[in-house]
């Protein structure tokens, strides 16, 4: 029953760590969409700087951190995030599209919530 207890505590610190982090990510993403890079590159970025600062704290501690869960979670929390702020309107978005010439035409136009 002890350990049962002891693992509930260590998945409730867990979760709350990974909370505390939203606006530090909510930031990055914030700072990635003003570049020209697909939401995937942006995505990847904010991941590998996760990463990296997640490898400094394994090597510079004694904390053995489950790095790879930790990143499957950040990741599902950069898709809930950008989600939201796409719902709200937060983010621009480019659209490209071809004509019959071969001339690309891009089209830019601010995700609008009411338009759901």
């Amino acid at each position: 029953m002890l350990s049962v207890i002891k693992n509930i505590l260590t998945a409730f610190g867990t979760i709350s760590g990974l909370l505390t982090m939203i606006p530090y990510i909510t930031t990055l993403i914030e700072q990635m969409e003003s570049t020209s890079a697909t939401g995937e590159q942006k995505k990847s970025a904010v991941l590998d700087l996760v990463s990296q600062v997640l490898t400094t704290v394994d090597k510079n501690t004694s904390i053995d951190l489950p790095t790879d869960a930790i990143i499957e979670c950040i990741s599902g929390l950069v898709d809930i995030i950008v989600k939201i702020k796409n719902l709200v309107g937060a983010f621009e978005h480019s659209t490209e599209t071809t004509s019959t010439d071969d001339v690309a035409v891009t089209d830019t136009a601010t995700v609008d919530s009411a338009a759901a």
